[in-house]
């Protein structure tokens, strides 16, 4: 079974694993978590898409027209985009 890490978990776990401190190498390890932790095949969106990739790709999208944001911002952005599509697809 898969440890559900929280947002802060996230972020702190994947400062860690980054090689640099860059908010793009941070970044890339949370995504790398997130898409470990996706589950997405167990709910009703059965096979349709995958949540964790669509999420990131619109707060990505979000992103390019806002200011820059810090990984927390972006690990809480994740998480509520996740719950949008979820409760938006059911």
């Amino acid at each position: 079974m898969i440890e559900h890490l929280t947002a802060e978990q996230i972020v702190q776990e994947a400062e860690q694993k980054a090689q640099t401190d860059t908010n793009l190498a941070i970044r890339r390890q949370m995504n790398r978590i997130y898409r470990v932790q996706d589950e997405s095949n167990k709910y009703p969106i059965l096979n349709r898409f995958n949540i964790t990739e669509r999420a990131i790709r619109r707060v990505l999208k979000l992103e390019r027209r806002t200011d820059v944001m810090s990984p927390l911002e972006y690990a809480y952005s994740l998480e509520q985009e996740r719950s949008t599509i979820v409760n938006q697809e059911v």
